[in-house]
């Protein structure tokens, strides 16, 4: 084409569209260049259009075409998304109920009924709180400006906890005093972990009661709940059954990137991607806004319980599903305005709890699901109640803060999968890089202490080996009688516990695993050979003496082996301390020196806010008989 030719452009927008062939003709004829439209001999009688200009002619009406779509779509808009929500609802009715037609009153068709009435109610309740949630606030709010009626609640409000209160000490005393003695054990441990910290208190004077009480009651109510009715048992059997059904699922991912064979290094290549997997499910779960709705429920219940304040109060809820490092960018914007009790109460709430990856982890061990997710629920009162004991307010200062909103930053449920899965990478680094670390560490020192005892004439036979184990299973030996373990489990227990707080909390549920698959061995071994004998080795071993196998580690209850779950579901031990302050200076430096002056007392909180949720257990515990595991 000429130098001059008319060059026709297409714009996507209200501004500039294509020409038409009259003004492309025309602008060849003002330009006065030849006009490809005609003929060689310039015969105007037949217009012959270009290539181009047929191409030209598509785009333009594909152009006008989708603009004309576009408009339609906007002005109708509403009725379209009401048209398909219309339509999305008819075919979930109908697939509910050709789904319960083919199939009714099994487990898979009771969890799809629960899924839907779950569903409906909380569609319902978030419309109802979207529309009337603002005036009902508002009412609220000026009620509570009348004094007289404010009084009244408040009083109201104090009778019906202490009747509650009274209640609740006249089911302990009968229940634990008549009907199981053995629990009344750990009624006093509840009472001893408040009290010690209350002796130690930084203004034992300035304790406000209400918080202590009130976790304390909520826990009660949780444990009673998960422990002791049927209902709330199965409930939580139930999902604990579903997660390690999810869980399974990892195995396609990892046998596809490490083989079949990846079971041969079991830790590395299985515990690890359940971590991935769970911290990739919890940030689609943000993306979906389902966390959102349990966090802030959570919240809700735990403020009105415990009257705390607003930040604290969402830290300690987040922790349930989180971890801690996962909450520091929550509280970070109000750091620098905390006092010192409330960063002693975030901080503690962090040593408390564990992250969900990692339960994920310690499920694999062989821990109870089931007990490791009511934890995780119990130990969040429990640390703000215990925060408020051991370092309380001074003075009460009004609640300016206000929770901030959680919302997802990824744009799609691929980058949320994607960014939950790469925040994984500093967790899991954690956890192998101390693993190996400190069991080398701990296998040097037994040595050592092995060589030491054995310069005296403590060795085997005449007498155990000496060992860190051997050591911490006496020094934490009140501590687990307290829980409410059964007395010839104290000292494996407290064995656990002093590897939980002065190593690693995974080398602690590692051991615990190994001691609840010892004990189906052992019930295999006396259910089937009720005459065969066994003994305890000078390394706290069982061997069982008909068929010469040896349970390294010995065997435990089941009910010591719950209450021990519950002390071992915390990230509190001495490695947590250095990473929860450095993790803390590096959001907010200003408060490094406080952190460092609170982080020692906040972790002292955390270890007796986990004995504090296992005496609760062992008090709520059922308790099994275990067959001749004394000594002998």
């Amino acid at each position: 084409m000429a130098e001059n030719a008319v060059q026709l452009t297409v714009f996507d927008n209200n501004e500039k569209i294509s020409p038409s062939p009259q003004e492309i003709k025309q602008s060849y004829m003002d330009k006065d260049v030849e006009d490809p439209m005609l003929t060689p001999e310039g015969e105007t009688g037949t217009d012959v259009e270009s290539e181009e200009e047929q191409i030209n002619r598509t785009l333009l009406a594909l152009v006008l075409c989708r603009r004309n779509i576009h408009q339609r779509f906007t002005q109708n808009r509403r009725t379209l998304t009401n048209l398909f929500k219309i339509l999305l609802f008819i075919g979930l009715c109908l697939y509910i109920g050709f789904a319960f037609h083919h199939s009714f009153g099994d487990e898979q068709s009771l969890t799809l009924l629960g899924i839907v009435c779950f569903g409906v109610g909380y569609y319902i309740l978030s419309r109802c709180l979207r529309k009337y949630g603002k005036r009902l606030r508002q009412q609220f709010v000026i009620s509570e400006k009348q004094s007289k009626l404010s009084r009244s609640l408040r009083l109201l409000y104090w009778w019906t906890l202490s009747l509650f209160l009274a209640s609740l000490v006249a089911y302990v005393v009968i229940e634990s005093a008549i009907k199981r003695p053995q629990n009344l054990v750990s009624v006093v441990g509840i009472f001893v972990f408040t009290g010690s910290l209350l002796l130690f208190s930084k203004h034992p004077e300035k304790v406000r009661w209400r918080p202590v009480i009130g976790g304390i009651l909520l826990q009660f109510v949780f444990g009673l709940v998960v422990l002791k009715t049927t209902r709330g048992f199965q409930t939580f059997k139930w999902l604990a059954d579903r997660v390690l059904e999810y869980l399974n699922h990892t195995n396609r991912g990892v046998t596809f990137v490490f083989g079949d064979s990846y079971a041969d290094h079991y830790f590395a290549f299985k515990v690890m991607p359940c971590i991935i997997v769970f911290s990739a499910t919890i940030s689609v779960l943000y993306y979906l806004g389902v966390m959102q709705v349990a966090i802030n429920a959570v919240t809700a219940v735990m403020r009105v319980s415990l009257d705390t304040g607003p930040m604290e109060t969402l830290h300690a809820a987040f922790n349930i599903f989180v971890g801690w490092a996962e909450t520091v960018p929550v509280v970070q914007p109000l750091l620098d305005d905390m006092t010192l009790p409330e960063l002693h109460a975030v901080m503690t709430n962090g040593f408390a709890t564990v992250s969900g990856g990692t339960l994920a982890a310690y499920i694999l061990y062989g821990a109870p699901a089931n007990h490791l997710i009511s934890a995780s629920f119990m130990s969040a009162p429990a640390a703000l109640a215990l925060s408020k004991v051991f370092y309380p307010e001074k003075t009460r200062r009004k609640r300016t803060q206000k929770i901030p909103k959680i919302n997802s930053t990824e744009q799609g449920i691929i980058e949320a999968a994607s960014s939950g899965a790469i925040s994984s990478i500093p967790i899991i680094a954690y956890i192998l890089v101390h693993l190996i670390a400190f069991l080398s560490l701990l296998d040097f020192v037994n040595d050592t202490l092995a060589w030491i005892g054995a310069r005296v004439g403590v060795a085997p036979p005449d007498y155990p080996v000496l060992s860190f184990q051997y050591i911490a299973s006496y020094l934490m030996w009140p501590f687990a009688l307290l829980m409410g373990v059964e007395v010839v489990d104290c000292r494996p227990v407290a064995r656990m516990l002093g590897i939980k707080i002065f190593i690693n909390e995974f080398l602690a549920f590692e051991n615990l695993g190994v001691m609840r698959s010892n004990n189906l061995i052992f019930q295999n071994y006396t259910s089937s050979l009720p005459n065969a004998t066994w003994h305890w080795t000078q390394t706290d071993d069982v061997l069982l003496d008909a068929t010469g196998q040896v349970l390294k580690g010995g065997v435990i209850s089941e009910r010591s082996a719950t209450i021990t779950t519950y002390a071992l579901c915390g990230f509190s031990d001495l490695v947590a301390l250095g990473l929860m302050i450095g993790a803390f200076s590096a959001v907010a430096p200003s408060r490094r020196q406080d952190f460092i002056r609170v982080a020692p007392r906040a972790l002292l909180t955390g270890i007796m806010a986990c004995f504090l949720t296992a005496a609760m257990a062992g008090r709520s515990a059922t308790t099994l008989a275990k067959k001749n595991l004394y000594k002998t």
